[in-house]
């Protein structure tokens, strides 16, 4: 599979969408704001909750977030600290901030707090991914810097999917790089006074880009800046930078080439069809997403139980797509057309997992009710696309 990304500009906000064989997956908008996750600041403690185990901490004027804390007697109340922004802020939710600071690369990434070398879940390989902690194992006691890093700092390794097959030399230098700015950045916090920012992340299509590098067949803009900006950063990624261009015609915009208005319209809509003539209806609510399967007109003929299992299969694969199109998140329930068959129930089942994994969110699948209601979970990280574009309501 492969992927396309296309920047634009979309209501004064930058806009990346992602498609995978030509279909729109995703759609990152790029907040004007610099308190975006993964940045790290100089924060104050401003209260601390030891019923909860946590604390609200100030990292800019009128600005606070929400701190997880192991140790809540850690701290005072005025306490200068350094943190991370890990989501950020969703409805009523205040930023949520981590004390484990980290950097991320395409191999790997440089985690406080998690001691050891952790191997993405995706490399199944056992060959692979115990050459793989040997290797990492030898670059950091092979290395003067790196062996004093992490043996002092209490910082573990997280290896990527991509890091299976990598050059040994490329990997080496990415975690040379890692560290030798999370280093920076610990003595540059010692110098800087509250409220610093020690470390901005780059906007989130660009993490995004980053970590399915090999995957990607272009990246298109017609932002002059965004394009410098997509060479400076991928400078030592030849097989990104060999696909980055610059759309250049002033009389048709990218938004208007990939008719990017009608892709987020259409993902605004409650109801969604489906190729057979089926088709969901999706529903937020405050607690939850709740999506609805119907047959439309599509159920007709002899093997009615067929039909029905084909409609729920192409909604898997459609609901898959739209959760990610419109991020959604949290508690999601997905009415199914009642099936009899208990193997049509566990094919059904197995593709939804399936298709589950290939979310660069983690989401999982919880059970089948006796109703035949699927219940979903899905991260919150981000703003949902309704909340983004900050629509009354949704489209009818």
């Amino acid at each position: 599979m492969k992927n396309k990304y296309v920047i634009t500009e979309y209501k004064n906000k930058h806009l990346c969408a992602v498609y995978e064989d030509d279909v729109p997956v995703e759609l990152i908008f790029a907040e004007k704001s610099e308190f975006s996750v993964g940045s790290i600041y100089i924060g104050r403690v401003d209260s601390i909750l030891k019923n909860l185990n946590a604390a609200f901490v100030n990292i800019g004027p009128d600005v606070k977030g929400y701190l997880p804390m192991k140790n809540p007697d850690k701290f005072k109340v005025g306490a200068e600290i350094a943190v991370q922004i890990e989501k950020e802020a969703i409805k009523s939710k205040e930023i949520r901030l981590t004390e484990d600071i980290s950097l991320g690369g395409h191999y790997l990434a440089i985690a406080k707090g998690r001691p050891g070398t952790g191997i993405s879940k995706k490399i199944t390989d056992d060959e692979i991914r115990r050459s793989l902690k040997e290797s990492f194992k030898t670059f950091i006691e092979e290395d003067d810097f790196l062996r004093d890093f992490f043996a002092n700092k209490g910082y573990g390794l997280v290896v990527r999917t991509a890091a299976a097959g990598a050059d040994e030399e490329e990997l080496k230098k990415e975690l040379k790089d890692l560290a030798g700015k999370l280093s920076d950045i610990e003595d540059y916090a010692d110098k800087r006074t509250v409220y610093s920012c020690l470390y901005m992340e780059e906007d989130a299509y660009f993490r995004r880009i980053r970590d399915a590098a090999g995957e990607t067949e272009r990246i298109v803009t017609d932002i002059p800046e965004i394009y410098q900006k997509c060479l400076d950063y991928f400078s030592d990624r030849e097989e990104l930078t060999g696909v980055t261009a610059l759309y250049k015609d002033e009389m048709l915009s990218l938004l208007k080439l990939y008719s990017l208005e009608t892709v987020i319209q259409e993902a605004l809509q409650k109801k969604v069809w489906l190729r057979s003539g089926g088709f969901l209806v999706i529903e937020p609510t405050e607690a939850l997403t709740v999506i609805d399967v119907n047959s439309g007109k599509n159920i007709k003929g002899k093997n009615k139980q067929k039909l029905i299992f084909e409609t729920n299969l192409e909604a898997v694969c459609e609901t898959a797509r739209q959760l990610r199109l419109r991020n959604i998140s949290g508690i999601i329930i997905i009415d199914f057309i009642n099936m009899s068959s208990k193997e049509y129930q566990s094919e059904l089942i197995s593709e939804l997992k399936k298709v589950l994994k290939k979310d660069r969110i983690e989401s999982r699948f919880i059970d089948l009710t006796p109703l035949g209601l699927a219940e979903l979970t899905r991260e919150k990280i981000q703003k949902s696309l309704y909340e983004q574009i900050k629509k009354p309501e949704y489209v009818q």
